[in-house]
């Protein structure tokens, strides 16, 4: 059953919120160390599964689509994320950027708030975070892409990536890998919440990442991010001026 969303009005109410949540995961393992992982949505509709699986304007992705992007990945970018990742972060600003709506537009946003070491106790057995370098038997390429071995875990682990883009580090980067196309909140297992912060209080966020200094360029490094943080931060005010 999928968790009931905690809907709230004001900015500090659900920033309170979060943060007690947030409290109870590092108390709940006694390690000073345990963070959740953070994933942010512009709508409350969105289901918690890869771009791969979700349905699309023109149909749905198969296997063999899969393997396509790994290898176009391969071919063009240095820093391969395979598609098949379900993207999280361990920042909590860095969620919020990702779930605010386009400039101008107003609408409730989701948060959602995943404990990764009860999600890994229910299908790995092991109630941690896993590197793929030494927790898993096979790369992801012997798991999706040439399948030459069955995934250990049931339906989803939370896994750490190599962060080798700056993209990854700047976003603080965290990942579920997925075996089925079933929504990670219809799998029923602790330790995975969900607020819904009300469109009137996303100015109050937005105020927020700008006092954290969370933009387009902090989360995207290069020039594409200083691109979209100047059209962001420069925006046309006057009549045409061009001869």
């Amino acid at each position: 059953m999928a968790p009931t969303a905690r809907h709230f009005t004001r900015w500090r109410d659900f920033e309170d919120a979060v943060a007690n949540e947030a409290a109870a995961l590092e108390a709940r393992w006694k390690l000073p160390t345990a963070v959740p992982f953070f994933r942010g949505h512009p709508s409350t509709e969105f289901d918690l599964l890869p771009s791969l699986l979700r349905p699309h304007r023109d149909g749905w992705f198969t296997p063999q689509d899969e393997r396509s992007f790994y290898y176009e990945f391969l071919s063009r970018g240095g820093s391969v994320v395979p598609p098949g990742l379900d993207s999280w972060s361990e920042s909590f600003a860095a969620a919020i950027f990702f779930a605010l709506p386009s400039l101008g537009d107003r609408r409730d946003l989701d948060l959602w708030f995943l404990d990764p070491y009860a999600l890994n106790r229910e299908m790995f057995g092991t109630a941690a975070v896993l590197d793929v370098r030494v927790n898993l038997k096979h790369s992801y390429f012997d798991y999706y892409v040439e399948p030459k071995a069955a995934p250990e875990w049931k339906h989803a682990v939370a896994i750490y990536p190599h962060r080798r883009s700056v993209r990854l580090s700047g976003q603080y980067a965290t990942f579920t890998l997925h075996t089925t196309s079933a929504p990670l909140e219809v799998l029923d297992f602790p330790g995975l919440s969900r607020f819904t912060l009300a469109a009137e209080a996303q100015p109050d966020a937005e105020r927020y990442l700008r006092l954290a200094g969370i933009n387009d360029y902090s989360l995207y490094p290069d020039v594409d991010g200083l691109a979209r943080l100047l059209r962001r931060r420069i925006r046309p005010q006057s009549a045409r001026e061009w001869p």
